[in-house]
């Protein structure tokens, strides 16, 4: 019945789109749709006070976590006749949660098995659940240049890098984490064939006596 400026901006959608149809038609992810029902039927059944969590998708494609609290309105019986449901956009709270849990996760398992090839696909599996990057991979310091550990979503990955080139090589030599925003305005960068747009950059030091530095 309503659908106010917020949810507008949040969800690409107009007003004159969304009034009128049910939510789960526009919005929630197909996977959702059964629980989203379930909690609208206890809302109208009485089940107050109510908050829940569950996804929008936007217009565009992307999902966005919502945080709901909601009240209601009665008639002069006592019966559910409207649902006021208001939301918060947690989406990025929520990724900075997990991305924090992920770089706990990874340091133990690094701390616990060390650089051996099954620990560090499971950093990068780690990395790709929690934080959703399509793209991954990781080199350790081996000599003079950046042997390749383990990668994910990359059609090919070169084996060995040289640690004087590229954004990954520079990241290794000053020890300072990068986002670079658009690989194209980036001197360093070194272009591949897998159309990457943007590129994170990190070193993760594992014990400061060693020589040896993974990188993603």
């Amino acid at each position: 019945m309503r659908f106010n400026g917020a949810c507008e901006r949040l969800s690409g959608y107009s007003s004159e789109e969304v009034v009128g149809r049910e939510i789960w038609d526009v919005v929630i992810p197909p996977a959702e749709v059964d629980g989203v029902q379930e909690t609208v039927a206890n809302l109208q059944a009485g089940a107050f006070p109510n908050s829940y969590e569950n996804h929008w998708v936007t217009r565009a494609g992307a999902p966005r976590l919502i945080s709901w609290d909601n009240t209601r309105l009665i008639d002069d019986q006592g019966a559910v006749t409207h649902v006021i449901a208001t939301g918060i956009d947690i989406t990025e709270a929520r990724r900075g949660d997990d991305a924090l849990h992920g770089i706990e996760t990874v340091g133990r398992l690094l701390a616990e098995q060390g650089p051996v090839p099954g620990a560090l696909d499971a950093v990068l599996g780690e990395l790709e659940e929690r934080m959703g990057y399509r793209f991954l991979s990781l080199y350790l310091a081996e000599g003079a240049g950046l042997q390749l550990g383990a990668q994910r979503g990359y059609r090919a990955v070169p084996e060995r890098l040289d640690a004087g080139r590229g954004v990954i090589g520079r990241v290794y030599r000053t020890g300072l984490a990068e986002l670079v925003r658009d690989v194209r305005s980036d001197p360093d960068y070194v272009p591949g064939d897998d159309g990457v747009v943007t590129e994170i950059a990190a070193p993760l030091l594992g014990d400061r006596c060693d020589a040896r530095r993974p990188q993603h």
